[in-house]
């Protein structure tokens, strides 16, 4: 018997890999504004693109899981 597949899920794995790449995109811009303020911008840049590797994880494992066949034994 097969698992039902939430397109929900599928929708918001899409959204956190997106996400994700909008914000190792954006890092660049945003460093310059924290470097006029910060002396420790190397662990905003850090902190930065851990997030942005991991939203971009997150949603991929969702995407993967929807493709993913399911079957369980009864």
């Amino acid at each position: 018997m097969a698992e039902e597949k939430n397109p929900r899920q599928f929708i918001w794995g899409i959204l956190l890999v997106l996400a994700g790449a909008g914000v190792c995109y954006r890092i660049p811009q945003v460093i310059e504004k924290i470097e006029q303020i910060s002396s420790v911008s190397w662990f905003a840049r850090i902190c930065l693109y851990l997030m942005g590797i991991i939203l971009i994880g997150s949603g991929s494992q969702k995407i993967f899981a929807h493709f993913r066949k399911i079957d369980i034994k009864d």
